[in-house]
């Protein structure tokens, strides 16, 4: 039987190729880790870019995948950003192709007569209004995102999106685009915005939100200025909200937050209130750690995981018993419990968790299946448990649920976890760079991954650090 003569690229199937392109980048298909992945993932995407330049056929199989994730360059990263946008806009159908965009480092370049040129007929394009003649990106204020919100504008199947907004920028297209047409990133699932403390409008994540009704992550950093007067979008599909680093989001705000996300599964949320500026913002009114416990008790019967952590600075205004906090602090729906006692001999922990026990043990959480605690290996406190633990073991059996103490070398803030106490921004600029691309290559980047809840999981896990708050209540109430 007569063999066929293969007689070049052309007679390789599609399958093969996408096989190649998955070996010559294996996580294209997949959004890797930002910061020490970043540049081996550049570095890959330069080589399926110079690939896809070989010949007609691969180009129109390679391009695609190349256009799925874009992030900022090493050098010039507005001009970047405008030679992906024109790209964008002449080519929809690449356009369909963007999944992800990662946009970190500063937009502080002038633009030249040709660039301005370009962004200003683009926005009329939209059926905007003419921007105004002093518009500049450097500096703050509502234009300062320009050429990122043209590439936002043009990307309909956006699932993921991390950028970093500082003190006092705005957004001025996407807040005028929905005035005129309903919600356009209906498929945009992350957002992930951080920064440190007191950088973060609270209108950018308004605009954000509006047009992006289907949001299932937001991670973000504390807001600067936050109006007396904040109405927030239905988030009615947001699972998962985590603030970054030490957090001082006020607790009104939280509940404004999780009031408007009636099936939110997922709280970060590490609060500290030791910034000086924090204080000087409201002397009188401080808000105290009774009160977030009320804005949280908004989610009790949806949240299934709770990272928590407090600073010494945040104080209670509630005098309530220690040995209730766990008690009336879960919902009723948890199946897993994991409580992280770094206080040492400070022993508020275990007269809750005795009491936590007791109401196990009568059956008050009908679902619970684990209860763990997690303890800093310290011999006096060794001691103290090993004095309760068969009595908690013996409850919570009663309950049916099973418990287990773990020890642990960890301390402080670290038993939360990175993902919770830093903003994983290290960007390409930050890790040194693709050394090979240019500005305005098709090589784009790709942001990295979210923490996310497998389907179908159901962990309630409490990390609580460095928790003095109940002592010095009781401290206050016996003086």
């Amino acid at each position: 039987m007569a063999t066929q003569e293969h007689k070049g690229i052309i007679d390789v199937p599609v399958e093969l190729i996408l096989h190649i392109c998955s070996f010559i980048n294996p996580t294209y298909a997949k959004a890797p880790r930002c910061g020490r992945d970043i540049r081996s993932w550049c570095a890959a995407q330069v080589h399926l870019s110079r690939l896809g330049r070989t010949c007609r056929l691969l180009h129109g199989i390679v391009q695609p995948i190349v256009y799925h994730f874009f992030a900022d360059a090493t050098r010039r990263p507005v001009h970047r950003l405008l030679c992906l946008a024109r790209t964008l806009i002449s080519r929809p159908d690449l356009a369909r192709h963007m999944k992800h965009i990662i946009q970190l480092n500063p937009l502080d370049d002038e633009l030249d007569d040709v660039d301005r040129k370009f962004v200003q007929d683009a926005i009329v394009e939209l059926g905007l209004p003419v921007i105004p003649d002093h518009w500049r990106i450097n500096g703050e204020g509502e234009h300062r995102l320009l050429p990122l919100e043209l590439v936002l504008a043009h990307t309909p199947n956006l699932e993921s999106l991390r950028l970093r907004l500082g003190y006092g920028w705005h957004l001025y297209i996407i807040p005028q685009l929905l005035k005129t047409r309903p919600a356009f990133l209906t498929n945009l699932k992350s957002i992930s915005i951080p920064g440190d403390q007191f950088e973060l409008s609270i209108n950018a994540i308004d605009a954000l939100t509006r047009a992006a009704p289907n949001l299932l992550t937001l991670r973000m950093c504390s807001p600067s200025y936050v109006p007396a007067e904040l109405f927030l979008p239905s988030l009615s599909h947001l699972r998962q909200l985590q603030f970054i680093g030490e957090n001082s989001v006020k607790p009104w705000l939280l509940a404004c937050m999780l009031d408007a996300a009636p099936n939110l599964e997922m709280l970060a949320l590490y609060w500290d209130l030791s910034d000086e500026d924090f204080y000087a913002y409201d002397l009188v009114n401080e808000p105290k750690g009774g009160d977030l416990w009320d804005a949280i008790e908004l989610r009790k019967n949806s949240l299934r995981e709770l990272r928590f952590g407090l600073s010494d600075e945040a104080t209670n205004n509630r005098h309530a018993q220690e040995d209730s906090f766990l008690s009336n602090m879960f919902p009723p729906t948890i199946r897993e419990v994991t409580i992280w006692d770094d206080e040492g001999d400070e022993g508020w922990v275990r007269p809750a968790m005795q009491r936590f026990a007791s109401d196990v043990a009568v059956g008050r959480y009908p679902n619970l299946e684990v209860v763990n605690v997690g303890l800093y290996r310290d011999g006096r406190d060794a001691a103290a448990w090993e004095d309760v633990k068969n009595e908690l073991k013996e409850k919570f059996a009663r309950g049916g649920v099973e418990f287990e103490m773990i020890w642990t070398d960890d301390f402080g803030r670290s038993i939360l976890g990175p993902d919770l106490l830093t903003d994983e921004s290290e960007s390409p600029l930050e890790s040194g760079g693709d050394p090979e691309s240019e500005p305005g290559d098709d090589t784009p980047m790709m942001p990295d991954g979210e923490i996310t809840l497998e389907e179908g999981s159901s962990v309630l896990e409490m990390l609580l650090a460095r928790h003095n708050t109940w002592k010095r209540d009781m401290a206050t109430r016996d003086s």
